[in-house]
């Protein structure tokens, strides 16, 4: 692989800000793009770091034309709506480079009624389901089952927000009128049963017929300590997650392996990171490095009700200065030497160190020197917490 490639980062969120850290890390690598990238990107990048803020992940003309013309020698297709058009598909079709799964193979993550479907006829484990596009024959079901608890989910991507726990009858049946506020991805929506049980999340790179788990997480996805709240598409996480034992490690293997030979057979090959993410080929060729660190993340967000102009964010140039933190951006601006934040997940604070006790004392820390004008940081103080209680044993 040659040195000095232009790599190009299709996200504006948390992944991409690590994504372009990281590339920028590597000596294969002279310049950054990424669109539409976010001011916070720069301050852990390592490289010349350009951004397009007025464009969307989907601009698919005017990515191909930014590819043209910076002599872009590599496209990762983080984002997933740019996985829904197809943007891998049509950079593909220019002769670009691209990281991330075409629109069929992705489609295991931009449509959850078909990836529900899918996954029932490859034999992968998954919770009972029925897939509605009527209101009204999805109450008449949650009704036939009172004492049931559900998850109702969308069918389209929806930025995280599109899955809604229902405890009881009227939980679910609120839950189905909420499925119309989403717009064309809840024109399809599915109901789940409720499982109990712990989130994990595991990640593989894949090359179309075989694969290889390159780490693990576990998720945070309700807004507010003790899992309580509403669903968010993740508010934290912390890495390696000591659920996953050997037993279960081997079923992971099996699932993924069902997954690819699935998707191979319909001719669908993904290649890439299965979790869905970034793509990336000759496998085989890969030689996979764990560096064996503990890591946790706290996500900070705008508490409720909030307005999202003109909120300043102090501490940040403080806390960046601290060895073992890193934080990675999402709605935050930067102007005149200060920064702004708007609506959302703000941006993700990340500690690495030994053990889960140590990094959560120094994640926690480093949080505590953060403030949004007004008060209005919110964040999980329990991130990590199964893992203490499994340490203190």
């Amino acid at each position: 692989m040659k040195r000095n490639n232009t790599v190009l980062v299709v996200d504006g969120g948390g992944r991409g800000a690590v994504l372009v850290h990281k590339y920028s890390l590597s000596k294969h690598v002279g310049k950054l793009i990424a669109v539409p990238g976010n001011d916070l990107m720069k301050i852990n990048c390592k490289k010349s770091l350009k951004i397009f803020p007025s464009l969307k992940t989907t601009s698919i003309k005017e990515i191909i034309e930014i590819c043209k013309k910076e002599k872009v020698d590599l496209v990762d297709v983080a984002q997933d709506n740019a996985v829904e058009v197809g943007l891998t598909d049509e950079l593909n079709k220019e002769g670009i480079s691209a990281i991330g799964p075409t629109r069929l193979a992705g489609q295991i993550e931009w449509d959850k009624s078909w990836s529900r479907d899918f996954m029932k006829k490859n034999n992968i484990s998954i919770p009972g389901y029925k897939i509605f596009s009527s209101k009204n024959e999805a109450k008449q079901y949650v009704s036939r089952n009172p004492n049931k608890k559900f998850f109702i989910k969308v069918s389209g991507l929806a930025d995280g927000k599109g899955a809604i726990p229902a405890q009881n009858k009227e939980e679910a049946l609120l839950a189905i009128d909420q499925m119309s506020k989403f717009g064309k991805a809840g024109e399809n929506f599915i109901i789940e049963d409720w499982l109990e049980g712990e989130e994990f999340s595991t990640f593989a790179i894949c090359d179309g017929e075989t694969s290889q788990i390159i780490g693990s997480a576990q998720d945070h996805k309700r807004l507010n300590d003790g899992d309580l709240g509403p669903n968010t598409g993740g508010i934290g996480a912390s890495s390696p997650p000591k659920v996953l034992n050997k037993n279960i490690y081997k079923q992971v293997v099996q699932i993924i392996k069902k997954t690819i030979n699935g998707l191979a057979k319909e001719g669908r090959p993904y290649k890439g990171i299965l979790y869905l993410g970034a793509i990336l080929v000759n496998v085989k060729k890969i030689k996979v490095v764990m560096d064996k660190k503990t890591r946790i993340a706290v996500t900070g967000s705008l508490r409720n009700g909030v307005p999202t102009k003109n909120r300043e964010l102090f501490g940040l140039k403080k806390v960046l200065g601290t060895p073992g933190i890193k934080i990675y951006g999402s709605r935050v601006t930067k102007s005149n030497g200060k920064f702004y934040v708007s609506a959302g997940r703000l941006f993700h604070l990340v500690a690495e160190g030994k053990t889960i006790l140590e990094v959560r004392e120094k994640a926690y820390k480093a949080m505590s020197q953060l403030y949004i004008e007004g008060n209005n940081l919110h964040y999980r103080t329990d991130i990590g917490w199964r893992d203490v209680e499994r340490e203190k044993i």
